[in-house]
């Protein structure tokens, strides 16, 4: 990651949208557009991938049961466990730096970084929905996510009264019941299999245990929560706010934006 510190693309699970692998399987279209990536930034590829960028591989090749693996390895020469930390630390800075910016009087720190990863997840198992689904029970599981996030959002920074966070909490718990529940309708009539939407769930209840704390703690007398978000009275806060120094500045010109062509089988 140190030497790919912005990436406009991750790798999917393999489909060709009429028919889904089994949970986990990525394309080798998919891990050769990575691999392609670092080896521009000096990454060692693996021997069972480097046939494929000789431009002689039809497209409609698949890969031989010796050429799969689990785990590929790229190796960077001089890349130390040092420099790993430093770049996942950094970057964990700049998420909580952008916390700040959006919820400056208080942040629900473990409900909101939950949300955020419940959304990911809902948008990336939605996305290879078929259309049908996704315009129907797919959009409603988006849209749950976002509202959950925006009441946060909003509570947070003082827009209503002492009283709103503890029903927008109340809100996430109901919220997270119904995605619950419209996943259970998809795995009984068999859209989705368990093991597509096992993380989903979990953390739906996560979500779930997350509120019920921030709960507990506006119940304590002398918790400080409701006072400072009752003192908010400048939402939203984002107005004139310059966040170029935020992102990637190296990388803001999206040199070396990658797109993938046509799928190698």
């Amino acid at each position: 990651m140190p030497h790919l510190k912005t990436v406009y693309f991750k790798p999917r699970q393999d489909s060709d949208h009429y028919s889904y692998s089994k949970v986990g399987v990525t394309s080798i279209s998919d891990i050769v557009v990575l691999a392609e990536a670092l080896k521009k930034r000096g990454a060692k590829i693996p021997e069972s991938l480097e046939k494929y960028f000789d431009g002689s591989v039809p497209d409609t090749e698949r890969p031989s049961e010796e050429e799969r693996q689990e785990i590929y390895t790229f190796e960077f020469e001089g890349l130390k466990s040092t420099q790993i930390d430093k770049f996942f630390k950094a970057k964990m800075q700049r998420e909580e730096d952008l916390n700040t910016l959006l919820l400056p009087y208080y942040i629900p720190q473990d409900l909101y970084a939950d949300l955020h990863k419940l959304a990911q997840l809902a948008c990336d198992m939605t996305v290879r929905f078929p259309v049908a689904l996704r315009n129907t029970y797919g959009a409603e599981l988006m849209k749950m996510t976002i509202e959950m996030l925006r009441d946060i959002n909003a509570t947070c920074n003082g827009f209503g009264n002492e009283t709103s966070f503890a029903r927008t909490l109340n809100l996430v718990l109901y919220r997270s019941a119904e995605m619950q529940e419209i996943i259970r309708v998809l795995l009984d009539t068999k859209y989705i299999s368990y093991g597509a939407c096992q993380n989903i769930l979990k953390l739906t209840l996560k979500v779930q245990q997350d509120a019920k704390e921030e709960l507990a703690k506006i119940a304590r007398k002398d918790d400080p929560i409701v006072a400072a978000i009752k003192v908010a009275k400048n939402f939203p806060k984002l107005k004139g706010v310059d966040l170029d120094d935020m992102f990637d500045k190296e990388n803001k010109d999206h040199e070396g934006f990658i797109e993938t062509r046509m799928p190698i089988r």
